[in-house]
Order: C-alpha cells, then sequence, then structure tokens
C-alpha cells in the first residue's frame, strides 16, 4: 500500500455563505480570514481538494498549514459533495499540524472516486476576538493507494493540472467615490488561461459607506458571467446606505 496527498494552496479558500460577518482575502502566502463582528467569532472556510488517484481506497491523515493570532482551528470536515466523510472537533489548534485518521474512522472513499465525485475539506476557527486573524497556507489530505504488480505499467500522466488565478478590485476602479450608486460592475480579465470556466470566489476586503438614518451597513458582491476569459464582479447596495467605494478579492480555480 502507497500513499499521496491532496494538496492545496491556502489562496483556494473559499468563504461558507453564511459567514458574512467576517473578511477573506489572499496575499502572496495564502488567505487571511479576519472577523468584522465582536459577536460573531466563528467562521468556516473550505478548500476543494485534487482528484484523487483512480485506485484510491481509503483517507489516513490531514495537514494544515497555517498560523494565527488569538484564532484557533476548532473542527474540521472531509466531505464528498453533500455527504460528510468525517470529523474532527475540539481540536483548539493555533498553528500547523498533521493529524492522523484513526482506522475506525478512514472512510472507504473508492466509491466516491469510481463515481467522480470530488473532495473538500471545511475547516472551523474559533477567534478570541474581533482583533483576531488566521492566514491559511496550504491544507492536505494523505490518501492510501494499492501498490501497483510488479508488471503493471507506470500509471500515465494526469492530463489535466489545476489552474489558479487571484487578484482584487475596487468600485474607484471604474467610478469616483464621492459618485455613489447602488449598483457597480466592471469585467474581469484572467492572467490565467483555463481550459474550461473556472469557479470563481469573491470576497468584500473593504468598504466605505453611508449607512444613513437607519444605521445600517448593506453591502453585497458577487460574480456572474464567468467564462474561460474572465467574469464579472459585482457590488451591490440597497435601500438608505450610500456606497461610496468597494473592495474585492477574487479567487478562480479551475483547469
Amino acid at each position: 500500500m502507497m500513499s499521496t496527498w491532496l494538496s492545496t494552496h491556502g489562496v483556494g479558500a473559499i468563504r461558507a455563505q453564511d459567514t458574512t460577518a467576517f473578511v477573506l482575502y489572499t496575499n502572496e502566502r495564502g488567505s487571511i480570514l479576519k472577523p468584522t463582528n465582536a459577536n460573531e467569532l466563528k467562521a468556516t472556510v473550505y478548500f476543494t481538494l485534487p482528484s484523487p488517484p483512480s485506485r484510491t481506497t481509503e483517507m489516513t491523515s490531514v495537514a494544515i498549514d497555517f498560523s494565527s493570532q488569538t484564532a484557533r482551528v476548532d473542527a474540521l470536515r472531509i466531505l464528498s459533495g453533500i455527504e460528510e466523510l468525517w470529523e474532527k472537533k475540539l481540536l483548539g489548534k493555533t498553528d500547523e499540524f498533521r493529524l492522523p485518521i484513526p482506522n475506525k474512522d478512514r472512510a472507504n472513499i473508492s466509491s466516491t472516486v469510481a463515481e467522480g465525485k470530488g473532495l473538500a475539506l471545511a475547516v472551523t476557527v474559533d477567534f478570541e476576538s474581533v482583533h483576531g486573524e488566521i492566514e491559511f497556507r496550504s491544507v492536505g489530505l494523505q490518501v492510501s493507494v494499492p501498490s501497483p504488480a510488479v508488471q503493471a505499467p507506470p500509471p500515465p500522466p494526469p492530463t489535466q493540472t489545476i489552474k489558479l488565478d487571484c487578484g482584487v478590485w475596487n468600485t474607484t476602479d471604474v467610478r469616483r467615490w464621492d459618485e455613489p450608486t447602488k449598483q457597480t460592475e466592471t469585467r474581469i480579465a484572467f492572467n490565467t488561461v483555463f481550459s474550461a470556466p473556472p469557479m470563481v470566489s469573491v470576497s468584500l476586503n473593504s468598504a466605505d459607506v453611508g449607512t444613513g438614518e437607519e444605521g445600517v451597513f448593506r453591502a453585497k458582491v458577487y460574480a456572474t458571467k464567468v467564462d474561460v476569459k474572465g467574469f464579472t464582479v459585482h457590488a451591490d447596495t440597497w435601500s438608505s446606505t450610500a456606497m461610496y467605494s468597494a473592495g474585492v478579492s477574487w479567487v478562480a480555480i479551475g483547469f
């Protein structure tokens, strides 16, 4: 039996849809997650993992390379689509670690591989205060693969390589800050050449808004019209909120 690692760079972090009181942005080392609301200090981010080898049988360990300030990794989940394959809670990790998966918990994923289902790692983070932050550099899942027979030819080289592109955008790139609008959008061109439309994730990294008499902060950023050349990024507000400027971090992962 041999083992191999399915690893993803930290820049591929994707914020959970219900994790709205946090900002997620990228740098040259990976992704940084920060809380923005002192009453919401628990967040979940997802990492999509490379496709396992065709003869993969089970998961053996998981590793996360990160650093933190007043934050800790509290729980991990390994997912295949909506199916949860494994979970570990109450970790309390404040620095990089490798966690073996006990034999009794090693789910057989041969059927997952045969059906072409993807794997993802969900990481839950607890912050001690709104001033904390965590930087993800890489994550990985170790899997077991049967050793090939002596007479068997070597496996063919992979036909696809995961490609990554990322960047930042601000509404002031396309309009003046003192001319706020409810909706601002523009077309972002990829620097990476994709063979198919990639998965694009966007997150709010800065905002300058007027909350009006209601005192309510309203902002929404999202991507549409994704193709192999780029996508359209949106920064919207509504009601009495005036959006003077908004900054967006984005990451595209594909082939």
